[in-house]
């Protein structure tokens, strides 16, 4: 006797290609939405030159604290363990120390561009580097390719003028470079630590990061 299978199991079994194709255009949606509100927090943060990094930072977490908290009410988040508490710290501790380093960068004398192009070129370096001292990561044979490229282009939409693509600041000193640099440590650190806590809602990161 041959089985045939029912147009219910069918569709149970597998998702229909437009409900696909119309969660890829959500999640592309998402992105683009999220980078250009970045943009905006980073160009307001260099608009606001005459604010301290610190009182910055107190404005847009206090905000971000009670937008975090009315969302964990509303999905009813479950406190973590207390293993996963103190990885949450601590990367809280690590995206606080970004956020401090590159809005500093950014009010700095700092060229845009250079600042853009020292965080995006070299927080994937520590981060790669740090997922292979800390948890015995394999570094990717096409990994310096993906770096190579990932540099060039920053450089080439950045245009930042220690590569000689603008002019340079004459009144900026070389140790700022420190700033964004410590920026992207900080970064790869905090991505790091989320490596360890993947599995808890979005909202709970938020949180920790605002506590």
């Amino acid at each position: 006797q041959k089985s045939v299978a029912s147009p219910a199991v069918s569709a149970v079994g597998s998702a229909p290609p437009t409900m696909s194709h119309s969660r890829d255009v959500s999640a592309i949606i998402a992105m683009i939405a999220a980078e250009l509100l970045l943009a905006t927090v980073n160009v307001t943060v260099k608009w606001a030159g005459s604010w301290p990094s610190a009182r910055i930072m107190l404005v847009r977490f206090s905000i971000d604290l009670c937008l975090s908290l009315g969302l964990c009410a509303y999905q009813r988040c479950k406190l973590p363990g207390a293993c996963e508490i103190v990885i949450l710290l601590l990367r809280g501790l690590c995206y606080c120390s970004f956020i401090l380093f590159f809005w500093a960068a950014l009010q700095s004398c700092m060229p845009l561009g250079d600042v853009v192009v020292l965080v995006i070129a070299t927080s994937p370096l520590f981060l790669v580097l740090s997922a292979r001292l800390f948890l015995g990561e394999a570094i990717p044979r096409a990994w310096p390719v993906q770096m190579l490229l990932l540099g060039t282009g920053a450089a080439l939409v950045n245009k930042p003028s220690f590569l000689g693509l603008a002019p340079p600041s004459a009144r900026c000193p070389a140790w700022m470079a420190a700033l964004p640099v410590g920026a992207a440590i900080c970064g790869a650190f905090m991505n790091l630590a989320s490596r360890r806590v993947k599995h808890l809602p979005p909202v709970t990161l938020l949180l920790a990061n605002d506590a």
